[in-house]
């Protein structure tokens, strides 16, 4: 999402084209005292990237072309794929189907499986679908021995030993190379439904309460707002069956009785209808900007998160039902008012990462904040994994002093 630093790593690549091949140059490099970089699509290559140690040299693995399609038996609804497969070839797979994994990718033609299950990728459909942890039952991975190493399984009830899967998701990279995944998949929803709503700033309170006391249950719910533009806009999607996806409408219409005035798009069909507004967003999260950042609060702070973090935004997008937002900006904000912002989320027991933005803002204390207690547990999984720092050093905090 992030867009490439003058000073971004340079090093040698290896394009895989199979899991042995991985697993070779994994080894290659480890005997060269290298450090490895897990590659997929780079569509979140820099997002969070610390600078590497200075004494630290590195080899690029590219997973791409470790793309194929292991096992797939519909009727269990269970996939399992090599890691480097393209998001939108594993839903073209499961659409011939009538299936989808409902988690929504920025630029999926390019993201990676792995790459998505490193970086725990998710958009808006996660208040009424989840993440990724909530999909993956097994996993394979090349650790620091060079060694192929499987958890969990290809069947949902699997609960023999450590859930490792979890464990790498959202790791970043630093833990190992993320070779194979087992996932559950979904059906294909039968109907969905968009609403639109423009709304006043004045407003945002009350439809805050709205959708926090509301008898639907909307696949995602996300407001939109713009510097310079004093009203906001408020997008709510149904899907599922079309008699429940009509109810909902019509409910969620009733509740908010309020706005009938401001209703500016209603439509209710196929997936495209849900999908069209999932897509705009996305495109919103991974357009080009100087700075980008979110931040995570509970959903009854959002109300005082909302107002403190436009100040420092362009462009503003908030999804209620997971207390996140995610804010910016054309030109490079003050790093002061950066860290103010993160002090009143702090101070609300919430955190704020900065994704993109300057050289001099790449350490640990401007990219993730003050350090929280699950930091040194953090250390210690990494120690224990990967002691000699070789899976992407640099990537991420734990292997950087604070």
């Amino acid at each position: 999402m992030t867009q490439p630093s003058s000073q971004s790593p340079e090093h040698p690549r290896t394009t895989a084209a199979g899991v042995e091949a991985v697993r070779a140059a994994v080894r290659e490099a480890l005997a060269a005292g290298q450090g490895i970089y897990p590659r997929g699509g780079q569509t979140q290559w820099l997002e969070g990237m610390l600078p590497p140690s200075a004494s630290a040299s590195g080899r690029e693995v590219d997973l791409t072309g470790c793309c194929a399609v292991i096992d797939y038996p519909a009727r269990d609804m269970t996939i399992t794929v090599q890691a480097g497969i393209r998001i939108a070839d594993l839903q073209a797979t499961l659409a011939r189907e009538g299936q989808w994994l409902p988690i929504d990718v920025p630029q999926a033609h390019e993201a990676t499986l792995g790459g998505c299950l490193a970086m725990n990728t998710h958009g808006p459909r996660r208040q009424g679908y989840g993440t990724l942890r909530d999909y993956l039952i097994g996993i394979e991975f090349i650790n620091d021995a060079g060694e192929r190493i499987k958890a969990g399984g290809r069947v949902v009830k699997n609960v023999a030993g450590y859930d490792l899967c979890k464990l790498l998701i959202g790791s970043r990279g630093t833990l190992g190379v993320i070779t194979q995944a087992t996932l559950k998949v979904r059906p294909v929803p039968a109907a969905a439904g968009r609403l639109l709503y423009r709304f006043g700033r004045d407003q945002f309170a009350p439809i805050l309460n709205l959708l926090e006391q509301t008898a639907s249950q909307p696949a995602s719910v996300d407001l939109e707002g713009q510097t310079g533009d004093d009203a906001a806009h408020l997008g709510v999607l149904f899907e599922g069956a079309k008699a429940a996806v009509e109810w909902q409408m019509r409910q969620f219409q009733r509740e908010a009785g309020f706005l009938a005035n401001q209703l500016i798009e209603e439509e209710i069909g196929g997936l495209g209808v849900s999908q069209e507004r999932v897509d705009y967003v996305l495109q919103r999260l991974a357009a080009p900007a100087a700075c980008r950042w979110q931040l995570r609060v509970l959903p009854s702070q959002l109300a005082d998160a909302w107002p403190a973090a436009q100040v420092i935004s362009d462009q503003t997008l908030m999804f209620p039902g997971c207390g996140w937002i995610s804010g910016s900006s054309a030109r490079t904000v003050d790093a002061a008012a950066v860290q103010n912002l993160r002090q009143r989320v702090e101070a609300m027991g919430g955190q704020l990462t900065v994704l993109a933005g300057p050289d001099d803002w790449r350490k640990p204390a401007m990219l993730w904040g003050t350090p929280r207690d699950d930091w040194a547990l953090m250390r210690l999984i990494k120690q224990h994994f990967d002691p000699g720092n070789r899976f992407s050093p640099g990537r991420f905090f734990v292997d950087q002093p604070t």
